[in-house]
């Protein structure tokens, strides 16, 4: 099941997970930056910039922090500034995209 906030927004942790479920199997560091970046850039986006650049320290911190997908065993590192998917993670499986994670979060801002 989807993690969830006190405030209801999905954690980071699943908005990375389900940004690097879009991505190659193996992926960089700025791919995963860029994709989390284009589907939530209020979350990942740098501070004043936030529709116009990634904030890629954001996101690595977000991923490799205590409570993050590396430090939870969901996304492994492969080598130095790539990673993939660890195991079967399939979220897709148990009905969680990105796509109904941000909508699910975009009708809660809007009220809808």
């Amino acid at each position: 099941m989807l993690a969830k906030r006190r405030n209801g927004k999905p954690t980071n942790c699943d908005l990375l997970v389900a940004a690097a479920r879009t991505l190659s199997p193996v992926f960089s560091e700025a791919e995963l930056t860029v994709r989390a970046w284009a589907t939530n850039p209020e979350r990942f986006g740098l501070d004043e910039y936030e529709q116009h650049s990634p904030a890629h320290k954001a996101v690595m911190a977000s991923l490799l922090d205590g409570s993050g997908p590396v430090k939870k065993g969901l996304i492994e590192r492969v080598e130095p500034g790539m990673y993939r998917l660890k195991g079967s993670v399939d979220y897709q499986q148990s009905s969680i995209n990105l796509a109904k994670i941000i909508a699910s979060w975009e009708r809660q801002q809007t009220g809808g």
